[in-house]
């Protein structure tokens, strides 16, 4: 996906029929464009620094007016993801919890007509868009690029959906969790909020989730898998086991995720024991998933398990993800054993991907089959 300056070097590398992808983040939103004819190879996207939902609608109104000051230019089909959950008539979008308060909800009568076209434009949540990501780079061939297998069962590097459903866990400030399967032969993706289950810890963490939860919740709530699995979780363990271990004045105090594996990097004990304990509930909650939806594979993916490669492809590290996830009690039946599991390694957008599936299966009016 090539990145332009403006919305007037976007345009100029379009074709006569056109899908429009829209990516609303917390901070930035992205409008991408590619060409119907051309496919993959034919987008161009640009991003705008926004919190603000008027300035984006401005945004997305400028890029409007750029396209179709061309003339002849149409758009097929249309789609947007949002950091918020859809509506069951699918017309409206959020609350996006980043944006400033005036007006937090998107609906699709507020989008530019053209460049939204009725029937032809799709709303869908971020996490949603991901997996959308996922299923469109397997269609193409781009998936054995772009991901790795870690461990499993099947032959080669690519999905394979006729074996089960997948399950993606996207990790950065929240644990998106979502489905990617197959009815009647064409992809269907169900966003999913497993995240926010409570988990139930070993006892050697105890302490550590204990600890957690106190600071977070009151009337002794357990923690979620989100409050250790996200990049927060990451800076708290991480000064749990400073502070327990009654660490050399030397051993700083971190804020910040990237921080925490940095240090782990240069190898600090402390952050690698914290990254240990991050990823091991990550690879828990993926395990017990795997019984409670009979997976067929799991898909690491998102900025979080992308920058941090130089810790889980380190073989050692890779075995006791591999071990733990096979600790379930039911591996005794062999359920966690026939799973495929897989982690991002190239950087693109999965919205913005997922953006343009949903927007050609909008042009064509049903399902796209992988």
């Amino acid at each position: 996906m090539q990145q332009v300056a403006t919305v007037q070097e976007a345009v100029k590398l379009c074709g006569k029929q056109v899908y429009v992808a829209v990516d609303i983040g917390g901070t930035n939103a992205r409008v991408a464009v590619m060409d119907a004819a051309r496919g993959a190879s034919g987008g161009v996207m640009v991003v705008k620094k926004t919190n603000v939902m008027k300035d984006m609608l401005a945004f997305l109104q400028d890029f409007e007016t750029e396209l179709m000051a061309r003339g002849w230019v149409t758009v097929v089909g249309a789609a947007v993801a949002g950091p918020g959950p859809r509506n069951a008539a699918g017309t409206q979008l959020g609350p996006f919890s980043n944006y400033t308060a005036e007006c937090r909800v998107l609906n699709m009568a507020d989008l530019p007509k053209r460049l939204f076209p009725a029937g032809k434009t799709a709303f869908m949540n971020d996490l949603e868009s991901a997996a959308y990501g996922i299923a469109a780079v397997s269609q193409d061939g781009r998936f054995p690029s772009m991901f790795k297998k870690m461990w499993g069962p099947q032959d080669g590097s690519k999905m394979h959906l006729d074996h089960g459903p997948y399950l993606v866990l996207a990790v950065g400030t929240g644990c998106g969790t979502g489905l990617v399967h197959l009815v009647d032969g064409k992809v269907t993706v169900m966003p999913l909020e497993f995240g926010h289950t409570s988990i139930v810890p070993e006892k050697a963490d105890q302490a550590l989730l204990d600890s957690l939860a106190a600071s977070l919740y009151k009337n002794d709530k357990p923690a979620e898998y989100e409050d250790i699995v996200a990049g927060r979780g990451l800076v708290r363990a991480y000064m749990y086991y400073r502070e327990t271990a009654k660490a050399e004045a030397s051993t700083p105090a971190l804020k910040d995720a990237g921080d925490v594996a940095a240090c782990a990097k240069k190898g600090c004990k402390i952050a690698a024991d914290a990254m240990w304990v991050h990823y091991k509930y990550l690879i828990h909650l993926a395990s017990d998933l795997a019984m409670g939806f009979v997976l067929g594979g799991v898909v690491l993916a998102g900025d979080n398990v992308l920058y941090n490669e130089f810790f889980v492809s380190q073989p050692d590290v890779q075995r006791r993800l591999e071990t733990h996830f096979k600790s379930h009690t039911m591996e005794r039946m062999g359920f966690q054993s026939r799973v495929d599991v897989f982690r991002q390694t190239q950087k693109f957008s999965l919205n913005i991907e997922g953006a343009f599936y949903k927007a050609r299966e909008a042009a064509l009016g049903g399902r796209a089959k992988l």
